[in-house]
């Protein structure tokens, strides 16, 4: 059998970005072993991190890291190292306010939702809550205003726990891999420039194409015209899909309820629901549109 030289050239290549994945392996692993140390019943984390194959399944364990780094960090009076996100400053405030204890108290603990995910089922129930959500919230109150305030402050921290889930992580970016979708249409500079003999034609009008069929070049080749003003894109994921993440979510994060929202149970399904809308909004379909729609 003869090997012809562009194949040893494909195979180093190969070599060296299969090193490269797994030295951020190891290092992440590193990382996160001192966190589960502190946080033991995230002890299912570091084995699952071992088991990831590709860079995209490592990013989606680096969240979790950074946010738990921070965590310990602000329980423990430090400074936020510079490298994280301006949200996460907002730790420090958090924890002396005691918003954790209080997120303990009114949702899932995240590795009860993170087994319920892995089952797809309610296996742990969230906390039953016995007093009015806005009485609980003043028992917090600490250098902020007013329940309000920690009611929103609660929701973020809670919305921001949920996204670093590894197992959240990966669930959305496999949902967005395949249901988000992507249009062009060219702008009045495009309509001209970007006739049937221009080599870039295909980017002119692109209908609803999913985010997973797109090769490198051409991802590549709309963001440039995108840059230059010749296409408009849009990424956008049908609402019927959206739902049935949604709906699926919900039914491993909290307890279907009827009630008023004026009553307790009700409280608790709004502020639940509108934690789990901010995660994804907010945290977890930005993390999958960076990861795959980037240049």
């Amino acid at each position: 059998m003869c090997i012809r030289d562009r194949d040893l050239w494909d195979i180093c290549n190969l070599d060296r970005q299969w090193r490269y994945m797994n030295e951020q392996k190891l290092r992440l692993i590193k990382q996160v072993e001192s966190i589960v140390s502190q946080y033991t019943h995230f002890g299912f984390i570091t084995g699952d991190l071992r088991s990831a194959q590709s860079l995209p399944e490592i990013e989606d364990y680096r969240g979790f890291n950074d946010f738990y780094q921070a965590l310990v960090a602000a329980g423990q009076g430090q400074g936020l190292m510079q490298k994280l996100s301006a949200k996460q400053i907002y730790l420090q405030k958090w924890v002396q306010n005691r918003i954790p204890e209080l997120v303990e108290k009114l949702f899932l603990r995240p590795w009860e939702f993170a087994d319920n995910l892995k089952h797809n089922q309610l296996l742990c129930a969230p906390p039953e809550v016995k007093k009015n959500i806005r009485d609980l919230a003043k028992e917090y109150l600490g250098t902020m205003q007013d329940e309000s305030h920690v009611l929103m402050a609660t929701t973020k921290y809670a919305a921001e726990e949920l996204s670093m889930l590894p197992i959240m992580r990966r669930l959305i970016r496999e949902f967005y891999l395949k249901h988000a979708l992507i249009s062009t249409e060219p702008t009045s500079k495009g309509e001209t420039e970007l006739d049937v003999f221009n080599p870039s034609y295909r980017v002119k009008r692109i209908f609803k194409r999913s985010v997973g069929t797109f090769y490198n070049d051409l991802w590549l080749d709309v963001k440039d015209h995108e840059a230059k003003g010749f296409v408009k894109v849009k990424i956008f994921i049908e609402k019927d899909k959206a739902k049935e993440l949604i709906a699926r979510l919900l039914a491993c994060y909290t307890l279907p309820v009827e009630a008023n929202a004026d009553e307790i149970p009700g409280q608790c399904k709004v502020i639940r629901e509108e934690t789990l809308n901010q995660a994804l909004k907010d945290h977890l379909f930005p993390y999958a549109c960076l990861l795959y729609t980037s240049p």
